[in-house]
């Protein structure tokens, strides 16, 4: 799976789909560090 991050972040007007070597891979979680960092882990939530 690859990370479109890169692709969100463009305005919608600018958005031109690329080949998909162009975005990073997922992590083994299926989720891309740099969106990682701005959600909470959701097993820390659990854990309050």
């Amino acid at each position: 799976m690859r990370c479109g991050k890169a692709y969100y972040d463009l305005a919608p007007a600018e958005r031109k789909p690329k080949a998909l070597s162009h975005y990073s891979e997922t992590l083994a979680t299926n989720t891309c560090d740099s969106w990682t960092e701005q959600l909470p882990n959701f097993r820390d939530s659990q854990r309050k």
